[in-house]
């Protein structure tokens, strides 16, 4: 691929970060500004045991699911381009990279493996998340 198809591909890889990451905020503060509405009715429905769990484990689902949808989002996109023979490998390499486990045996094919710190930033786990190995995009026998 020429440095023309390259750039596009990064700029479309920065818009969907992006997307992304507005996505996630949102979600995060209408999850804070629902928590806040739902507190009272939750602790009066269900009790103080229960209501504060039952929260939780709300919230937990919610940002799992949005959590899920992101890694989907750039497993699609790395399918796209070819990094992956199959969407379940890419979505298997996105989910083990961004739960920080990360263990090295999909990675991306140069010279795409410099977008793996820009996708794990959009879902904040940047910070924890190893780098990505810098071997070809197949599975490492072993």
């Amino acid at each position: 691929m020429n440095s023309t198809g390259i750039k596009r591909v990064y700029a479309a890889a920065i818009l969907l970060a992006t997307g992304l990451f507005t996505f996630h905020t949102w979600v995060l503060f209408e999850t804070a500004l629902a928590l806040s509405y739902f507190t009272a009715s939750a602790v009066d429905l269900l009790g103080v045991h229960l209501g504060g769990p039952a929260l939780i484990l709300s919230i937990f689902l919610i940002l799992f699911l949005v959590h899920l949808c992101e890694a989907g989002a750039w497993a699609f996109f790395f399918h796209k381009l070819g990094n992956f023979k199959s969407f379940t490998e890419a979505m298997y390499f996105c989910g083990t990279s961004l739960t920080a486990l990360g263990y090295g045996d999909l990675t991306l094919k140069h010279p795409w493996r410099n977008l793996g710190p820009s996708w794990r930033q959009t879902a904040f786990s940047s910070s924890v998340a190893p780098p990505l190995s810098s071997s070809s995009s197949s599975r490492k026998s072993g």
